[in-house]
């Protein structure tokens, strides 16, 4: 009987105490992001101010699949999962990954890059959403 009351104190403990602590450690609401974002000061260099470049995810697949960034600038990837299964978008060769959440919008970051061939995917449906970035020098109002 004493094993049953501590496996029912644990499970109300996770549940209500500290899963929402956990969710909002993940995903912290837009009031708390306001209230941090203003006193965080980054060089601007660090950050792309370019429009990011807009992936979706659906049915286990990226579109685009494969898109085109200038070499030596970093660039902000956002990506939308209409997807009804959670989804970990990650690159090896860009050393990102991020959970994302249906219907939802997650913003990463990468490079600055060398040319070249940059693979990401789905780390949860690898064998179906998979895709590239490639990194080229030359005429950069060409490249996206």
């Amino acid at each position: 009987m004493f094993g049953h009351l501590v496996c029912a104190l644990i499970s109300f403990i996770i549940g209500t105490l500290l899963l929402p602590i956990i969710k909002q450690q993940f995903n912290p609401p837009p009031s708390v992001v306001q209230t941090i974002t203003p006193h965080m000061t980054a060089p601007a260099a660090k950050f792309p101010t370019e429009s990011p470049i807009a992936l979706v995810l659906q049915n286990h697949r990226f579109n685009p699949s494969n898109f085109t960034v200038p070499a030596g600038k970093r660039f902000r990837i956002q990506l939308t999962s209409h997807d009804p299964s959670v989804d970990e978008f990650e690159s090896y060769d860009m050393k990102f990954e991020k959970i994302v959440t249906p219907n939802t919008t997650i913003t990463v970051y990468a490079g600055p890059m060398h040319p070249g061939t940059y693979s990401f995917f789905d780390d949860y449906h690898p064998e179906d959403a998979k895709g590239t970035v490639t990194v080229e020098t030359g005429d950069q109002d060409n490249v996206r």
